[in-house]
């Protein structure tokens, strides 16, 4: 199985001629008790969520359709010819 840190993240206009298989919704604490976790470490995991979930989908690249918010962003899942 090919490593999830494999799958790009890009732009909309990056993925003109890809072939969109479809979403994820990638989610994680974004406090623990009391404390707000750090804005970069939360935005890092839920990347490495939807890289996971788009290898699952047979999928090579992202792009974004929310910002993080709450501990959680929407991905669109794409496979892409040149990625």
């Amino acid at each position: 199985m090919e490593n999830a840190a494999s799958v790009s993240l890009a732009q909309n206009a990056d993925v003109e001629n890809c072939e969109r298989l479809g979403t994820t919704t990638s989610t994680v604490r974004d406090q623990v008790g009391w404390f707000n976790r750090s804005d970069e470490r939360v935005a890092s995991e839920l990347l490495t969520l939807a890289q996971s979930s788009a290898i699952s989908m047979g999928g090579n690249t992202l792009v974004t359709t929310t910002d993080p918010e709450n501990g959680s962003q929407q991905f669109v899942i794409y496979s892409c010819p040149n990625n």
